[in-house]
């Protein structure tokens, strides 16, 4: 009776011993990180590029030290009527810039004369920054406007980056 007992207590502790130790042993999947989930943040804006820099409009937009930018200005308009005469875009893109300023007033990225124009940058600092886009020359009677993009990655650098 012993011999009959012995290979089947031994096919039970098997038995046991694989699906007890399959259950114990969980595979390691990686969750995915809150920065792999994040959605970018787009803020979008048009406005009327003008000389005066007190009466310029921005595009403003909070960010913390390790934010990646990407962004572009674009002219709305292929041209403007002055008058009864219309204008295309080429007669006065060469007096257009466009820059950004950090929290401090410092220009941290700018062009002129080229459109659409696309940037992109790590914030360095937080605090809010500007998006502008003005004439650099006074141009009477034309109002040409300009669409204002922004992506804002958060917290694109991690907590070893160099640049913290």
């Amino acid at each position: 009776m012993k011999r009959y007992l012995m290979p089947i207590v031994t096919i039970l502790v098997l038995i046991s011993g694989l699906t007890g130790g399959c259950s114990q042993e969980s595979e390691q999947v990686q969750e995915p990180s809150s920065k792999d989930t994040l959605t970018p943040k787009v803020i979008e804006k048009d406005v009327e590029i003008v000389y005066d820099w007190r009466e310029r409009e921005v595009l403003t937009f909070y960010l913390k030290v390790g934010d990646r930018v990407e962004g572009e200005v674009s002219i709305v308009n292929e041209g403007v009527f002055y008058g009864d005469r219309f204008i295309e875009q080429r007669a006065f893109i060469g007096s257009v810039a466009s820059l950004v300023e950090d929290p401090y007033g410092n220009i941290i990225v700018e062009a002129r004369h080229h459109f659409p124009w696309r940037f992109a940058f790590i914030a360095y600092t937080d605090g809010e920054y500007e998006l502008g886009v003005y004439f650099t020359a006074q141009v009477q009677d034309i109002q040409p406007s300009a669409h204002l993009k922004i992506i804002c990655y958060e917290g694109e650098l991690g907590t070893t980056s160099q640049f913290k």
